[in-house]
């Protein structure tokens, strides 16, 4: 068992990643770039991308002052 606990501006910021990732989830699974010859989608590699936008979103956020 850890002794570490988690922060509640950890817990708020891994939440903003997955809202910012099924943001992006959603246009992906739009793109036919993500699916193969007979319609099927590749999952592990639209996650993927979908988290990789979402850490630039949170990246961008923390450097754009207000």
């Amino acid at each position: 068992m850890s002794n570490k606990t988690t922060s509640y501006a950890e817990i708020e910021e891994k939440q903003l990643r997955d809202k910012f990732a099924v943001s992006a989830l959603e246009i992906l699974l739009s793109n036919k770039t993500y699916k193969n010859a007979v319609g099927e989608i590749n999952g592990k590699a639209i996650a993927e991308r979908a988290y990789q936008i979402a850490d630039a979103m949170l990246k961008a956020r923390k450097e754009v002052k207000p």
